[in-house]
């Protein structure tokens, strides 16, 4: 887990600002080739997608933008290809956390619904479906 970058990205100064911790970034994923990736809230998955290659059409800087990508990357995983994979950078922290989770979820019943175990579950399910005998930490000794 690192910082993407030390000031917030937009898809205007991404390609600019953001040009060193990119290709740093795309230099790590040439490396170890990791099948899946999970970025930290907006700006981390604006850079991993531009340093794995994956152009986005006009991202939105919101929860509901992030979970439909969630939702659409754990959808369409590739087996030999990095997958990003966005979730949620403040998700307790701030004020309207529940409303973040219920735009992420795109839950509209009468509860709010639990984000940890909604992504909890995507997640195991994907791993244990269609990465059972990936390896799935990297070891840097």
């Amino acid at each position: 887990i690192r910082n993407s970058v030390s000031q917030p990205l937009t898809l205007k100064i991404a390609e600019n600002i953001a040009q060193q911790p990119r290709e740093e970034l795309r230099k790590i994923f040439n490396k170890y080739k990791p099948n899946i990736v999970l970025t930290f809230g907006v700006q981390a998955f604006l850079l991993a997608s531009l340093a794995a290659e994956q152009f986005l059409q006009n991202p939105l800087k919101t929860t509901k933008f992030l979970g439909e990508q969630f939702r659409s990357r754990i959808e369409n995983y590739k087996d030999n290809e990095v997958n990003v994979i966005p979730l949620l950078h403040v998700s307790i922290a701030r004020g309207k956390f529940l409303e973040a989770h219920k735009n992420f979820v795109d839950f509209n019943g009468p509860q709010s619904p639990n984000y940890f175990d909604y992504v909890g579950k995507e997640l195991a399910n994907l791993i244990l479906t269609k990465m059972p005998d990936k390896p799935i930490w990297i070891d840097y000794t």
